[in-house]
């Protein structure tokens, strides 16, 4: 999956929902940065505890970071991931992690 954002009016940053969602294994988080910031991204549970963190400074443009949850100890439930970037607002969506 790769999501094409091309605006060049586009003056904010964006976090889009993560696909597949629900998901049982792997999932595509995707976010826009109008200019080149440090950013990062984060998965938290329902407590708000941090269970993982990606920081770079990502250029200008559509980023997508595919997260494989089926590789670490997730539990099935709810859980949030939010982006946070030097001079935007920090945007926050949530997703669910099922098990077959």
């Amino acid at each position: 999956l790769e999501l094409i954002f091309d605006n060049e009016a586009a003056q904010s940053a964006e976090l889009f929902q993560n696909y597949p969602n629900p998901t049982s294994g792997k999932t595509t988080v995707s976010f826009y940065l109008p200019e080149a910031t440090e950013t990062i991204l984060k998965v938290l549970d329902a407590y708000g505890n941090i269970l993982w963190r990606e920081e770079n400074n990502f250029g200008r443009g559509t980023h997508n970071i595919e997260l494989d949850l089926s590789k670490e100890n997730w539990q099935p439930g709810v859980y949030f991931y939010r982006l946070e970037s030097t001079g935007f607002r920090d945007m926050t969506r949530k997703f669910v992690l099922i098990r077959n």
